[in-house]
């Protein structure tokens, strides 16, 4: 600071309002940025079940992998998107919560294709049929929420037409239905609900916004009175030595 033009005779008066303002700022951005990284990895860890060598074992969301089997037991969410292949009801029926997506509280109906049911619905007091086969073949991930596009091809070779009815989302929960089976489609950033999320935009006031433009505005107009007075010095003093 030079002293002759300072208005404090050299002192930096503002050194420490301005720092103490960017510290506390700092410390508070720190400390969200802490509890987002505790939320997600509290939501990364979670556990599930997932069919291995023909029995189901216990896994991490994170771990989670796209073609794999998956069982969801009542009042638990979903870890991924995917497409029902058995549930508790012998007519292939459940029933989902859709309120950590778009508030509503009402449940929604999905249910199994029938060759699917037989495929997969298990006999002889099981759940789930591990020897069942099916080739699914579906869009690539989207943001569309209420439409889901594929078919799906059991071991009889009967194709089967799949839609919205048979597909449920990541997020949501399972109601009314002891439990469920179904396949990954999709994962992590590719599952709808990741894909229409979006970084939350800063607010700002209309004097913010105005204050923003008037300081660049000033902040021009010193640095082009800057470079013209520096311009006419030069001049003048070539002209005068």
């Amino acid at each position: 600071m030079v002293e002759p033009i300072s208005a404090t005779n050299g002192t930096p008066d503002m050194f420490l309002p301005l720092f103490g303002i960017v510290f506390i700022t700092a410390i508070k951005d720190l400390f969200e940025d802490i509890k987002r990284k505790r939320q997600d990895n509290e939501e990364n860890t979670r556990k599930c079940n997932i069919l291995e060598d023909g029995n189901f074992v216990e896994k991490k969301w994170q771990d989670i992998r796209v073609g794999e089997i998956i069982k969801i037991k009542k009042n638990e969410f979903l870890p991924a998107d995917m497409v029902l292949l058995a549930t508790s009801d012998s007519k292939g029926q459940c029933f989902i919560e859709t309120k950590n997506l778009d508030g509503e509280t009402n449940l929604k109906h999905k249910t199994v294709p029938k060759p699917m049911l037989r495929e997969f619905k298990g006999a002889d007091g099981k759940e789930f049929n591990n020897e069942g086969r099916s080739i699914i073949d579906c869009t690539c991930p989207d943001q569309n929420i209420y439409a889901f596009n594929g078919n799906a091809q059991v071991s009889s070779g009967e194709t089967i037409p799949l839609d919205e009815n048979n597909f449920i989302l990541r997020g949501c929960s399972l109601r009314n239905t002891d439990y469920i089976y179904g396949v990954i489609t999709y994962t992590g950033h590719e599952t709808k609900v990741m894909l229409n999320s979006v970084k939350a935009r800063a607010k700002k006031s209309k004097i913010e916004r105005l204050m923003n433009k008037q300081i660049m505005g000033i902040f021009g107009m010193q640095i082009l009175l800057c470079v013209f007075c520096a311009a006419y010095y030069a001049i003048w003093f070539n002209g005068n030595e």
